[in-house]
């Protein structure tokens, strides 16, 4: 990303004239986490992006079983970054983001990457339009220490002597805010690795920050997330601190949410913008909205993925809980963002989402739920410009539970496999998978049923 270099032979070049010693190669299961491996840079050559790499499928999440386990990575070339952050480890490593293959030849159906370019080709072929941007908000928590298990568990931070009342933090400065020069390292390695942030700030709950990514393309951007993440992690172990994503960490505080800017263009024209309607909003616009809303308790499956992403997902913590839309209002799901140079910023911001899922499959499930609300020209309703925290009578409210979010998934994937780029397989594997962390969780005991029962 940041080399600029997609020519095979240049990227041999490049290793060999700046002393690279290792490359790191990464792919991502199917719940969206990152697996690695590395090989000395001495035994790369330019056949790895024809042939690639073996790999086990079955020891991968949501791939294949042991009988069929036998696949292979290649690299894309067009990935190619410098991770800097690896120094800690020893020495600096070139990346490079893998796809996922069958030994036939085929790309492997459970790639993430593979659902991405599908979605990507998808609007394509429609032709509504070429180009989905993508723009999200990332939000973290930083503790200094974490320890947890079956029964109980803690975090601490200390901002001592200058310390972050509840729900007080956003946008507060130094010397409360004690995170700013761990943002900054993190902003300046993203930098490096070609990702342009936008801004950084302290959030609402003590010790959580924000980190906003410049929009780019589907495929792109969800590269840029896994990058982002592994970045942030890697900076936290520097600092000797410890990084979650965990949606709620803390009881009684705001949680981390993933807030996803979206547009459709064609033709370098942005599709959501249109100079002579109300408020300069499409009715394609409209539409994509539509499917938002029509499909947005499924659509949580993807991007509320964990069961602890409906401990976020409540009332009265600025959560994004009311399935409606608005202009310049954060109390709706989905929010038409004031700006100014509308032709180019005109965009709406999808809110329920937090930054545990998947990005390749959470981006695909948005742009197929909105091409499906063009295609079909679901009506959105008209706009609720008022608090719905405080009156949400009549709105529709985001599912209670992962189990629930996975039961309307079950029930409302066909827009889903338009063009074949969700499988019913991939969408059933998704649902298993994420149906037996439920299980898991549901028959171990919480902490606070100790609070209730130990006792009694």
């Amino acid at each position: 990303m940041k080399l600029l270099i997609n020519n095979k032979e240049d990227i041999i070049k490049y290793i060999k004239s700046n002393n690279i010693n290792f490359i790191d190669f990464r792919f991502c299961d199917l719940i969206g986490n990152w697996n690695s491996f590395t090989m000395f840079a001495k035994n790369f050559s330019e056949e790895m992006f024809t042939i690639g790499h073996s790999i086990d499928g079955s020891s991968i999440i949501g791939f294949e079983h042991i009988e069929y386990s036998d696949m292979y990575i290649v690299p894309d070339p067009y990935t190619v970054y410098i991770d800097n952050t690896n120094l800690q480890y020893g020495s600096v490593s070139l990346v490079m983001i893998c796809d996922v293959y069958n030994i036939d030849g085929t790309r492997y159906s459970r790639d993430s990457r593979n659902i991405a370019r599908k979605a990507e080709k998808c609007l394509s072929d429609i032709g509504i339009g070429d180009t989905f941007f993508v723009g999200p908000e990332l939000e973290f928590f930083v503790f200094d220490k974490a320890n947890f298990n079956d029964k109980e568990y803690n975090v601490e931070y200390n901002n001592y002597p200058y310390n972050i009342e509840s729900k007080k933090g956003y946008f507060i400065p130094t010397p409360n805010d004690k995170l700013y020069n761990f943002r900054k390292e993190v902003m300046f390695e993203l930098e490096q690795c070609g990702i342009e942030t936008e801004i950084s700030h302290h959030e609402v709950s003590p010790n959580q920050c924000e980190i906003d990514i410049k929009y780019d393309s589907l495929l792109k951007m969800a590269d840029k997330v896994m990058i982002f993440k592994h970045i942030v992690k890697n900076v936290s172990s520097i600092f000797n601190n410890v990084v979650t994503f965990m949606p709620k960490p803390i009881y009684g505080e705001n949680g981390n949410g993933m807030h996803v800017h979206q547009s459709l263009w064609k033709n370098n024209n942005n599709l959501f913008y249109d100079p002579d309607s109300k408020n300069m909003l499409s009715q394609n616009a409209l539409y994509f909205i539509g499917g938002l809303i029509k499909h947005a308790s499924s659509l949580c499956a993807f991007g509320n993925s964990t069961t602890n992403s409906y401990k976020r997902l409540v009332p009265g913590y600025e959560a994004p809980v009311n399935l409606s839309y608005s202009f310049n209002n954060r109390s709706a799901a989905i929010r038409i963002p004031f700006s100014f140079n509308l032709n180019v910023s005109r965009r709406l911001e999808f809110r329920c989402p937090d930054p545990m899922s998947n990005p390749y499959l959470l981006f695909s499930a948005l742009l197929m739920a909105g091409i499906d609300g063009i295609i079909n020209k679901i009506n959105p309703g008209e706009p609720k410009n008022f608090n719905l925290y405080e009156n949400n009578s009549n709105v529709k409210n985001t599912p209670l539970s992962l189990e629930e979010s996975l039961d309307c998934l079950s029930k409302d994937y066909e827009y889903l496999v338009r063009g074949n780029v969700f499988t019913k397989d991939v969408i059933d594997t998704f649902i298993k998978i994420k149906t037996e962390e439920c299980k898991e969780v549901s028959t171990r005991p919480h902490p606070h049923e100790f609070n209730l029962y130990f006792s009694k």
